[in-house]
């Protein structure tokens, strides 16, 4: 369809498109749990066309029928012209709450103050402390949550109250859960209580726990002083918390409630009583506070285009790469390198393996035959600098006029929604340098000036600029997917078993052939950021309108044979298959576990491969370049092997510190030995930037640089990374990008801040690690290495230890008696995974085993020994102990195997211990004493081989890794030592030592 029409409350509108094309879905979106509406329109990404917008009326008869008084201000204010909001200092929109009913938890939109959602609960159910509903059900403001074992927990919303209720227990069930997460700009002058204790959401990284304890009334207030306030029916446990620390920039508040819980409420209220604008930023985009290179007048940014000419000129990557005996092609690669090192010329970017002085080592290779490091820059133009400001007008210094040059600081062209709502106060002072934004332009002069530093290409997310051609200057791009029916519960993935979405992908990648003859195209990316990790959990869950849900029955169908047999492995009590696909399945079993890993492998086999197929036959010359996978996504086996049998180069948005050789070797091998891009990465300095930080936040704009060089370097050296992507050209507005509300991320993610000026210091490292970047790459050169203990690391250590046969009886008593008279293995302070500083803080163990138990002896030295406040599930948070335990497969790096154990062991009181994500707690032993000096404690534990399904055999090597959990008195844990692995420890046996059973 060309046309589609909009009718209600007196207002019409059509849109209207060229009718050969686009592609016109109506759809209601509360199939995925949104209250509304959805008009779609799907054109070739290559399509020259315009979107038109008519409106048709209202006129003044059709106002009698706008009921309300708020569509009637509506009418009033838009009128005829269909209206749009001005620009300039208008009145504060004072937040007002709209509650919804979600599938997934209650919605709850306040306006300027921002979006939140309360999740619905999760449940402790036998070992595993917050299972997720297998099956969701939502009926206007009711939502059904079916659990395993049985349990069916009911919300209901009535007007601004959720009451949930356990309408059937499940077998196991201990307690609930529920959290919410807190807008990152609330880190602005935001703060939070619990109950009378209030405290401030901080601008820098300074611990995790912002705030632990118990509450029933829970409040978030926003930097204008209006406050979210959450008020439960019974006390929960409260935590706040900085996510910053686990490199995610947003807030978190988590709701422990009590145990054996079936009814409780909680009431929603806003209030805006103590509302008042605060100002944000001045007439530059600034904050108020001060920062290296903030700007004061305009004369500052005429005086910029005096000087910038030979400032970029005297960087001059060219000269300086001649100097090191290299010349760059006409594509940016390493002139006449190509032949010595026998690499083919194709006339398009490639990718080439070969062995040097014995080490294997991958090529990207530009069109004519040179070797090419892909140095590429996401957001390649005005983008993330957009803000909104809708509803906020008064909160800014200055807005500009609709008219005139500075008309095109707002986005879009005038009539677009983002027109009156979405300004780039960068592109406002570039317009206050020059005059005018031409955006041709200003692709050739980006171009131009980090080509003088020795970026050489454009990443994701930056459509075609002018510059490509006319600087020829490489690009990569995505492959057009259309519209297939996608399936929610897994981020960004279509159903690939679904006939109407295989012919709608194989429709849409027609248009690959548009490009297939372009030399400066390097490869096109399949998606960004899938929740592919999702797929053995989601599927299960779907119904039977899903064709992935009714092949995945068929695979279970086929294996088993009958419904006798598949009930009897998956612990179910199903009448026949038929019944299995319309209802969310429980994995709980071993054999299910294996299943959905299984079904997992026949899902990515007929996603890749569609995908992979109808590539090839459009775009027979160039690269598919992957998902751009977080590296949590990236950490499977199965995703990896199928991947690698399609894909050209494997893609990870590796945000990192220093580089984990270890994780990434292991996806390289995964992926059959497939060279990799890092396809996304920022580093931010708060205290030198107009923007707020990121989980990798440094001093000063200098140690960015250097971060991005020992990021870049170390890389190389690995031999088969051939490329990288920095996120982004230009600064995230400092009100947050436009896409996200007011709530939006707001990051030093750029190389040019809000005044166009480029962060020099940091230039000069990215400059020297560009000019470097070659020999390391060749293996002719050392890669630099950052010294800081974040970012030096290589990740690549596993440590051993082996333990005898008890020497005397064993008892759980706190003493050395019965352990052979074998040295400790030592965790020292330096084995810091968690905290600040852990000064003071070591530990020392020995161990023993038999035909029943592991027994181990910590000694563990602490100036605040023996607390720890917590039980159960939390107790990893006081003084005590992680053991991390494994027998099967254990050279398996990735997520933990069914059999896998994270056991927890207080370090206050004996005999207390949890072990998540088990029907049934093993009879653990422990006993806690204090050292004869005071200065520490000892624990001594007992484990049996039944808490990890296997029996002893001696020389047998099994997974093994320890941690210590420290807490101050009367406080929550502070520091984490490990004696091998990393923080990521409880999800990912990557790390985890190795112990040996000698006779």
């Amino acid at each position: 369809a060309g046309d589609m029409a909009i009718e209600g409350a007196g207002v019409k509108f059509a849109v209207r498109l060229p009718v050969d094309f686009c592609w016109s879905e109506l759809q209601d979106l509360r199939t995925w749990n949104w209250n509304a509406f959805g008009l779609m329109f799907t054109t070739p990404y290559n399509a020259d066309h315009r979107v038109v917008v008519i409106p048709f009326g209202p006129d003044a008869s059709k106002f009698a029928s706008v009921k309300s008084k708020a569509e009637q201000a509506f009418f009033a204010k838009h009128g005829k012209s269909g209206g749009r909001s001005s620009g300039g200092t208008g009145k504060a929109e004072i937040p007002t709450m709209r509650v919804s009913m979600g599938g997934d938890g209650v919605g709850i939109s306040c306006g300027s103050m921002g979006s939140f959602k309360l999740a619905h609960p999760r449940l402790a159910i036998g070992g595993e402390a917050r299972s997720k509903p297998i099956e969701t059900k939502l009926e206007g403001n009711v939502c059904t949550l079916k659990f395993k074992g049985g349990g069916v927990l009911k919300a209901t919303l009535r007007d601004r109250t959720v009451r949930y209720e356990l309408a059937a227990v499940p077998q196991g069930y201990k307690s609930p859960f529920q959290e919410m997460f807190v807008p990152f700009n609330f880190n602005q002058g935001g703060k939070w209580t619990v109950d009378g204790t209030t405290g401030a959401y901080p601008l820098v990284k300074g611990g995790a726990k912002l705030y632990q304890g118990n509450g029933s009334r829970v409040a978030v207030t926003d930097p204008n002083n209006a406050t979210l306030a959450l008020k439960f029916s019974v006390a929960p446990y409260v935590e706040v918390q900085d996510n910053r620390e686990w490199g995610w920039s947003i807030f978190y508040n988590g709701f422990h409630l009590p145990g054996g819980l079936r009814n409780w409420s909680v009431n929603l209220s806003l209030d805006t009583s103590a509302f008042a604008r605060k100002r944000l930023l001045d007439k530059f985009g600034q904050v108020p506070r001060e920062f290296a290179g903030k700007i004061k007048s305009e004369a500052e940014l005429e005086a910029d285009v005096k000087t910038e000419a030979a400032y970029y000129k005297s960087l001059a990557f060219r000269q300086k790469l001649a100097e090191k005996g290299y010349k760059l092609d006409s594509f940016g690669g390493l002139a006449g390198e190509g032949a010595k090192m026998g690499l083919r010329k194709t006339g398009f970017f490639h990718c080439e393996k070969k062995t040097v002085k014995g080490r294997e080592r991958w090529y990207l290779v530009d069109p004519e035959g040179n070797p090419f490091f892909h140095l590429g820059i996401c957001g390649f133009a005005a983008s993330d600098d957009y803000t909104n400001v809708e509803g906020r007008q008064d909160a800014f210094e200055w807005l500009p006029p609709h008219e005139g040059p500075m008309a095109r600081a707002w986005k879009d062209a005038p009539g677009s929604w983002w027109n009156s709502r979405a300004i780039s106060f960068y592109k406002a002072n570039v317009i206050r340098k020059y005059g005018s934004y031409d955006d041709a332009k200003m692709s050739e002069r980006f171009v131009d000036r980090v080509r003088e530093i020795g970026f050489n290409s454009v990443g994701a997310f930056s459509g075609h600029p002018a510059a490509v051609e006319s600087r020829n200057f490489p690009y990569v791009t995505f492959v057009p997917l259309g519209s297939p029916k996608m399936i929610p519960s897994i981020r960004g993935m279509f159903d690939p078993f679904d006939e109407k979405s295989i012919a709608e992908v194989t429709k849409a990648m027609k248009g690959c052939a548009a490009r297939a003859n372009d030399p400066l195209l390097i490869g096109l990316f399949l998606a960004n950021e899938q929740g592919l990790e999702d797929i053995p959990r989601a599927v299960p869950a779907l119904n039977a309108t899903y064709a992935a849900k009714r092949e995945f029955v068929k695979f279970l169908r086929k294996k088993y044979g009958t419904i006798a047999a598949f009930n009897a492995a998956w612990n179910a009590k199903e009448p026949d298959f038929k019944a299995l696909e319309d209802k969310g399945l429980a994995v709980v079993t071993k054999p299910a576990f294996a299943d959905v890993r299984a079904f997992t492998e026949i899902f990515l086999e007929a996603y890749y491969s569609l995908i992979e197929r109808n590539f090839r036959a459009n775009d027979p010359n160039h690269m598919l370049i992957g998902n751009r996978w977080q590296p949590g996504t990236a950490n499977d086996e199965i995703l990896c092997r199928v991947c690698g049998k399609y894909m050209d180069v494997v893609s990870i948005n590796y945000y990192t510190g220093g580089v984990d050789r270890k994780f990434i070797n292991r996806i390289y091998k995964w992926s059959g030995r497939k060279p990799q891009f890092w396809s996304e990465f920022y580093y931010t300095s708060t205290k030198e930037s107009n923007c707020s930080p990121a989980s990798h936040d440094l001093e000063t704009q200098a140690k960015r640089g250097m971060a991005y060089r020992n990021y870049l370097e170390n890389g190389a050296d690995l031999g088969f990374l051939v490329g990288i992507e920095w996120f982004t050209l230009i600064d995230q507005a400092a009100t947050g990008r436009f896409f996200e509300g007011q709530n939006g991320e707001r990051n030093n993610t750029g190389l040019f801040n809000v005044a166009d000026r480029p962060y020099r210091d940091m230039w000069q490292q990215m400059l020297q690690a560009h000019l470097d970047v070659y020999p390391v790459w060749f293996g002719l050169a050392e890669p630099w290495k950052f010294d800081d203990p974040r970012y030096n690391g290589k990740g690549d250590a596993t440590r051993r230890c082996s333990i005898g046969h008890p020497i005397a009886p064993m008892a759980v008593d706190g003493k050395q008696d019965g352990y052979p008279l074998r040295p400790p293995e030592r965790i020292s302070s330096s084995r810091i995974v968690m905290g600040r500083d852990a000064e003071g803080l070591e530990a020392t163990f020995k161990g023993a085993w038999d035909k029943d138990n592991l027994y181990l002896l910590v000694t563990i030295k602490d100036r605040t020994p023996m607390c720890n406040r917590h039980s159960g599930d939390r107790l990893w948070n006081g003084d005590g102990i992680e053991l991390f335990l494994g027998a099967e497969e254990i050279e398996k790096g990735g997520p933990m195997l069914f059999t896998d154990r994270q056991i927890m062991i207080s370090g206050a009181k004996s005999d207390d211990f949890f072990v998540p994500r088990v029907a049934k707690q093993p009879a653990i032993r422990s006993k806690v004493v204090p050292t004869a000096d005071g200065e520490g404690y000892v624990l001594e534990c007992a484990i049996p081989w039944s808490a990890i399904d296997w029996t002893p055999v001696e020389n047998a090597t099994i997974l093994f890794d320890i941690a210590i959990d420290d807490a101050p008195a009367n406080a929550d844990r502070k520091v984490q030592l490990m004696w091998n692995g990393s923080q990521r420890n409880s999800s990912d046996r990557s790390h985890w030592g190795r112990l040996t059973l000698v006779p």
